[in-house]
């Protein structure tokens, strides 16, 4: 027992001499670097109980680290618990220096032992509280993607199958193709139905940040996986619906260029599951966030697959679009005609959107060549951008060359305020210049001169006052 007292303060000595050393090092490279001496006694302070701190958290993990490498369970399962201790009340700061890299693959050796449920739920949550304390450390555990899906593929434990869902739902905000790519999401809801609540929601989290990293080459990977994901749009929890359509309207954005992809997505009710929630849905539980989301969802869709389009119009889409916008969806007789629902604007924005996705398109010339006489026909379309030097109100308008006008053009429809151009002046060479369109000035970012600009329209109209 001497011994290994002697030994621990000898540990402890070369510890302080360490940080000591490390302490008078770094004075000597401030003081060299022009740093006041009296600036060093409260830094040197401070940096003394940094190191000390780090030190210790340093030392207190290599023994957990021992213990966890130990052939009892005992030891294992105390050295698991203390160290969930050390994470959950710790932070980036009071965990400085604490081994992550060693440290994962020994708690995802217990997290394997069958025949321990006690060790593998200490194993998991201490993987959890890692990505919860220490979020840049987040890397180190990607290896771990793998041995928490098999948690949920396979259930021996469901406390250790939901704690597998936490962890993982902070993983896929960074590593949602890792996810994906390893059966993530027929992982996830294969056994939904058996979660508690929260776990629900984590399961579903972790499915939409899935579907915003889909290709259409990801198509094994998530298609069997539809029908559990449909039916839980009937559900009654607020959270759960808004993560069920954030997937869909994800999967949507993703697979809209191949209607194809877009086919095999509805082929379970999606569209009519969607209809009926509009029609029937709270508003405990759709907000109007997700309200919009579905409307948005089902123009996208209806814009890019004709077939879906047609298929929506047989199932009494007339009926639908009417209900949403005065509450019934046929016309009473000898009624007065009904005033609209109250709707916000961008409500009503996107039933319209969805409305026009299932018109027919109307011809762009003749009568129907609306855009021209909106935009200002060939005049506008041809608008010519000009330049002077700043200040001087008799200059000479000089016009901009062809390529820079239809940039400056493009940004002024976009409604952009800010336009990059590199083009020659009076130079040979190219300059860099900033277009500020609600100013109507243009800097040389090089030279710092200012311009400027007017378009051919105002032109006319300041040559006429």
């Amino acid at each position: 027992m001497s011994t290994t007292n002697n030994l621990g303060e000898s540990s402890d000595d070369n510890m302080n001499m360490s940080s000591e050393d490390d302490i008078a090092r770094l004075q000597n490279i401030l003081e060299a670097r022009g740093v006041p001496p009296h600036a060093l006694t409260s830094f040197g302070s401070r940096m003394h109980l940094f190191l000390n701190r780090s030190s210790s958290t340093m030392s207190h993990a290599q023994q957990l680290l021992g213990k966890l490498q130990s052939k009892q369970d005992n030891l294992q399962l105390d050295a698991c618990v203390e160290l969930c201790q050390m994470l959950v009340m710790g932070n980036e700061e009071t965990l400085a220096g604490f081994p992550v890299r060693q440290c994962v693959p020994l708690l995802l050796s217990l997290l394997a032992t069958e025949d321990n449920m006690h060790l593998m739920l200490q194993a998991c949550r201490a993987l959890t509280y890692i990505l919860e304390s220490l979020p840049r450390s987040s890397g180190y555990l990607v290896e771990a993607i793998p041995h928490l899906l098999l948690k949920l593929k396979s259930i021996q434990c469901m406390d250790v199958a939901e704690q597998a869902l936490a962890a993982l739902d902070m993983l896929s905000r960074k590593y949602a193709k890792n996810i994906l790519q390893s059966g993530g999401m027929s992982a996830c809801l294969c056994y939904i139905e058996f979660f508690s609540l929260n776990a629900q929601r984590s399961a579903l989290s972790i499915t939409a940040n899935c579907c915003q990293v889909v290709t259409l080459e990801d198509g094994p990977l998530f298609l069997d996986s539809l029908p559990d994901l449909v039916s839980k749009l009937n559900t009654q929890d607020k959270k759960l619906l808004e993560s069920c359509c954030l997937a869909f309207s994800r999967l949507v954005e993703q697979l809209k260029g191949s209607p194809a992809m877009l086919l095999q997505l509805c082929k379970d009710g999606l569209i009519t599951s969607l209809q009926q929630l509009l029609l029937v849905g709270s508003p405990s539980v759709m907000s109007s966030g997700v309200f919009t989301m579905i409307l948005r969802t089902l123009s996208t869709v209806f814009r890019h697959c004709t077939c879906l389009a047609t298929e929506f119009i047989k199932q009494d889409a007339s009926g639908t679009i009417r209900s949403l916008l005065v509450g019934h969806k046929a016309p009473v007789p000898n009624e007065p005609p009904p005033s609209l629902l109250h709707r916000s604007s961008t409500e009503l924005y996107e039933i319209l959107c969805l409305s026009a996705e299932l018109l027919p398109q109307l011809p762009r010339y003749g009568i129907f060549s609306v855009d021209s006489i909106i935009t200002g026909g060939e005049e506008e379309k041809h608008r010519q951008w000009f330049y002077r030097e700043s200040g001087r109100e008799s200059g000479t308008w000089h016009t901009f060359n062809k390529p820079e006008n239809k940039i400056i053009s493009a940004g002024c429809d976009s409604g952009e305020t800010d336009v990059v151009l590199s083009m020659k002046l009076s130079s040979s060479t190219a300059n860099d210049f900033t277009i500020d369109l609600s100013t109507m000035k243009m800097e040389n970012e090089d030279t710092g001169e200012v311009y400027d600009i007017t378009s051919s329209r105002k032109k006319k109209l300041l040559y006429q006052t």
